[in-house]
């Protein structure tokens, strides 16, 4: 969410909650992806909060700020998600 004042509600989480739920039950997805660049730690814990793991790395492939980052991809399988 790009508005501060709503950071930290929980919005985001039942957002991210919703569209899993309709992905793995109603589309049948098997696996689903996100990702971000290393800098960005609230988005690597919004992710892990919510199941993803840690499923690699692309080296120095952003430009953010004037300096390189790491891509970092993180995925969640069905299975886990209906293991929560």
């Amino acid at each position: 969410m790009g508005e501060r004042e709503y950071w930290g509600r929980g919005y985001g989480r039942d957002v991210l909650q919703t569209l899993l739920h309709h992905l793995f039950n109603t589309l049948n997805i098997e696996h689903v992806q996100g990702e971000t660049w290393s800098g960005n730690h609230q988005a690597i814990r919004f992710y892990e909060k919510a199941g993803f793991v840690h499923e690699g790395r692309l080296r120095r492939n952003e430009f953010v700020n004037g300096q390189y980052y790491d891509t970092i991809l993180m995925g969640i399988l069905k299975e886990e998600y209906q293991q929560q």
